[in-house]
């Protein structure tokens, strides 16, 4: 069934731009196959999940997962961020060596190995 109203009334004045398009096209993809208030929750259930990084009850999880499969936005989106997590995990890593090996250089003693003396 379509959504009752139009599709720019279900933006909430609180929604960023970004936020407002993942929501309006879900909505809009799968208006015909759920009735309007199932439908409202899940499209606020996968922006949360994919913006916000929440969890709900493992069935919703399953079906929000496989309702974003068709949604392009939303698939750019996790690909952006699945590229920056990569990017952020290589510089981590970069400075951690960069930060061993300037210790060693100088003779101090590595630190964040375990405190293995006493705390008193």
């Amino acid at each position: 069934m379509p959504l009752s109203q139009e599709i720019e009334t279900y933006r909430q004045p609180w929604e960023s731009a970004e936020n407002w398009e993942l929501r309006e096209e879900f909505l809009l993809q799968y208006q015909d196959n759920y009735e309007e208030n199932r439908l409202l929750c899940l499209a606020q259930a996968y922006v949360n999940v994919l913006l916000l990084g929440c969890n709900y009850p493992d069935d919703v999880m399953r079906q929000v997962s496989e309702m974003a499969k068709g949604l392009e936005k939303g698939q750019a989106l996790r690909e952006t961020k699945e590229e920056e997590k990569k990017k952020r995990k290589t510089e981590n890593a970069a400075k951690k060596a960069r930060t061993e090996e300037l210790g060693s250089r100088i003779g101090r003693p590595q630190y964040n190995r375990g405190y293995h003396g006493n705390y008193h």
